[in-house]
């Protein structure tokens, strides 16, 4: 039987003047967003695969672009700078970023290029600016001017560490008697982020507010002599519930920790499953259990819950896996590596009885960029058709229809 033609990409998105650091699917629409190393933020249609808005939020490049996850934050935008912030912005909807801005007034046009200031303080910011935002790419000028969206507020962070915030939607409960125009509370995000005072703890602030709720959470990693153990800058983080931290290490440690009724954090599992720093972490939507990967060629599943087994752990052959993202059904996950190529999984665990061994399965080797793979992102268009986007280091973003 002859062997199938490789898989090759539906759409490359070009625009960027550097390399891709982040990407995702925003939340209720059909829109994708991707952030460079120029600090540059771009947001896609997949409809038309034309940049419907186009500014510069960041001083310096972006860590992570993120919608802000749920019906209630719809048409907000978060993105994570190396100038150590992050802002929140309110991007208008589609028919107002239709222009590309170029012949606005000189005053509007100087305004525009100044990224706003908060004198050092965090919080809210001002009322949104009336004027479209850009469809200008960054690769047609990096000094054009471009307006920004409303920035609604400014969370000042440690990015030394190079690593991505984690979010958590906040509910707040409902009641008959609030005026929902004037008294019902802003949806608000906790934010998990290297701590400011130690790169190896871990701060939770609460959007849009920026109250800060702990602060440096560090954990417990007792050794023989009785001494604890430093785990190293922290690199990846996941809030998997108000009171259940995750987090990956450079020394290639990954922990789960719990707040306690007494206010302090305790580190209730730990794992080395990893030589090398952890670079993504990724959790899957049962709960059940979550994905870490790393330098090192390892990719390791570790248990959640009441489980206690030692995490399941396999060599891929194939070192630098930086991007890692879980599909929302939990079916497959993806992985991007410094060898330009992402991969496609499939893994399912075993009962405790079962004696097979756990591997999980390469379903697909998606290869178009000859450069490292930053960021990947599962999503899914208006007609339900399955995507996974990737960013290089060429600054091209490739689209693939999977299954």
């Amino acid at each position: 039987m002859p062997s199938l033609p490789p898989p090759v990409p539906s759409y490359i998105f070009r625009g960027h003047a550097s390399q891709i650091n982040t990407l995702a699917f925003l939340p209720s629409s059909s829109d994708l967003i991707t952030g460079d190393a120029d600090g540059f933020v771009v947001i896609w249609s997949l409809t038309t695969r034309r940049p419907r808005a186009v500014w510069r939020a960041h001083k310096e490049g972006l860590l992570k672009v993120e919608g802000w996850p749920g019906e209630e934050g719809k048409g907000k935008v978060v993105t994570h700078g190396r100038d150590n912030t992050i802002h929140v912005w309110e991007v208008p909807p589609a028919p107002a970023r239709i222009s590309a801005s170029l012949f606005l007034p000189a005053t509007s046009r100087e305004s525009s290029m100044r990224i706003s200031e908060d004198d050092g303080r965090d919080g809210e910011a001002k009322e949104p600016p009336a004027q479209p935002l850009s469809t200008i790419l960054p690769v047609d000028g990096l000094d054009l001017p471009r307006p920004q969206p409303w920035k609604v507020c400014t969370l000042h962070i440690n990015a030394l560490n190079f690593c991505q915030f984690a979010a958590l939607p906040v509910p707040f409960p409902t009641s008959p008697s609030v005026n929902h125009d004037k008294d019902q509370p802003q949806p608000q995000l906790m934010i998990a982020t290297p701590a400011v005072k130690d790169s190896d703890g871990i701060d939770i602030n609460i959007l849009p507010t920026c109250t800060r709720l702990h602060t440096n959470i560090l954990p417990t990693l007792p050794l023989p002599s009785g001494e604890n153990e430093k785990p190293g800058m922290v690199m990846a983080v996941a809030l998997l519930d108000p009171t259940t931290l995750l987090a990956g290490y450079e020394s290639g440690y990954t922990v789960v920790m719990k707040l306690t009724p007494n206010g302090t954090w305790e580190t209730i599992y730990a794992s080395k499953a990893h030589s090398q720093p952890v670079l993504s972490l990724g959790v899957h939507p049962s709960r059940g259990w979550f994905v870490t990967t790393a330098a090192d060629a390892i990719i390791a599943v570790h248990p959640l819950g009441g489980d206690r087994r030692a995490p399941v752990v396999w060599d891929t052959g194939h070192s630098g896996l930086q991007a890692l993202d879980i599909r929302d059904d939990g079916e497959i996950f993806a992985t991007g590596g410094w060898d330009g190529k992402i991969r496609v999984w499939r893994w399912r665990p075993q009962e405790p009885s079962s004696k097979k061994t756990e591997q999980a399965k390469q379903l697909a080797v998606l290869k178009w960029h000859k450069e490292s793979i930053y960021a990947v992102a599962f999503g899914r268009d208006g007609q339900g058709r399955n995507w996974v986007a990737a960013g290089s280091k060429d600054g091209k973003v490739s689209l693939w229809e999977v299954y």
